[in-house]
């Protein structure tokens, strides 16, 4: 049985469902909710594990089980093995997924363009790409209501007065709403840089 297509995957920032992919992308503080989407499958038992220290399950909540991002992993540990073990009959089914992208930044504002691009490239990181802010807002910071730091109360992308109405830069030139992705007139521009494995550096 394939547990995990039976299973959604959403973030607290957005109302919509996305599979195991969704952990292709992450960032400090970052928090995916499992549940299940069939009437024949109860979270309550499951047990879940993973093979890496950077991810932490917490408890069952009502039959949902949620994985917060703590930190950034190393190139080593972005490849993980997700267990989940049947309490019922003892079955034990894997599946493995691959981080391919982390967010950082320091809640930096007000850099001109070229000083956010320098300042993602001193940490070997770049700009994200229209399209990549795109399907990060769709995913992370679809928010409907409340900021950034409520939805993320452990990250630390974004500084504490970070609100939803401010803008990121983006690699076309461009500073967009996070939450909307359309354009952003305002003053207090955010830096976010999106480093890709494995061509990162660690030290």
């Amino acid at each position: 049985m394939d547990y995990f297509s039976m299973i959604s995957f959403h973030t607290p920032s957005s109302s919509g469902f996305s599979t195991i992919d969704i952990f292709s992308m992450g960032f400090a503080g970052a928090r995916i909710t499992m549940s299940s989407n069939s009437p024949h499958l109860n979270l309550n038992d499951l047990r879940f594990s993973v093979n890496q220290s950077w991810l932490n399950i917490e408890n069952h909540i009502e039959g949902r089980v949620t994985i917060t991002m703590t930190r950034m992993p190393t190139i080593n540990e972005s490849h993980v093995i997700m267990g989940i073990k049947n309490l019922r009959n003892g079955y034990i089914y894997y599946r493995d997924f691959k981080l391919e992208t982390w967010l950082t930044g320091d809640g930096a504002k007000g850099d001109s363009l070229a000083g956010a691009k320098e300042r993602c490239n001193k940490y070997g990181g770049r700009l994200l790409k229209k399209s990549e802010f795109k399907k990060l807002t769709h995913h992370w910071f679809g928010l409907s209501y409340g900021t950034v730091k409520e939805k993320y109360p452990s990250s630390y992308i974004f500084d504490e007065s970070f609100l939803l109405s401010e803008g990121v830069w983006i690699k076309e030139g461009k500073s967009l709403h996070l939450n909307t992705g359309q354009k952003y007139d305002g003053k207090e521009i955010t830096t976010l840089c999106r480093y890709e494995y494995p061509a990162i550096n660690h030290e």
